[in-house]
């Protein structure tokens, strides 16, 4: 959990100690989620010019595959716990980050999904219009 603002203003009585306290406490969490999604970023960049992305393997877009949790939260308690606590500041990014065990879990998960996926177009052609 991260230090509260409060907490740091009860125990100093120099708000400027206060402020550099709540700083200190609270930087390297703030740094990892910076250089986490500054990453995400230019991964979902390149995505998005249609260069090279590997979202399906815990060693090749780290970002973009941590993302994908999401997809597999909704069967998997676990993955779903994780990804939560890591996109609402309860835990490190380093929760994922950390766990290969976990990562070949959801990478498992995300080749099952793609397997299950009908083929690329049969969509499109169901909800077409007719001649």
């Amino acid at each position: 959990m991260w230090p509260s603002c409060a907490a740091a203003l009860r125990e100093y009585d120099d708000p400027g100690e206060a402020a550099a306290a709540y700083a200190a406490a609270t930087t390297p969490a703030l740094r990892e989620r910076y250089d986490y999604l500054t990453a995400l970023d230019a991964q979902r960049h390149r995505m998005w010019m249609g260069g090279p992305v590997d979202l399906a393997h815990g060693d090749g877009d780290y970002a973009l595959f941590s993302m994908i949790a999401v997809g597999a939260a909704p069967t998997i308690d676990h993955v779903f716990r994780v990804f939560i606590r890591r996109i609402g500041f309860l835990a490190s990014t380093a929760v994922l980050d950390s766990d290969l065990r976990l990562q070949r879990r959801i990478e498992d998960l995300y080749r099952q999904l793609l397997a299950s996926l009908p083929p690329p177009g049969r969509h499109a052609r169901r909800c077409s219009r007719p001649p």
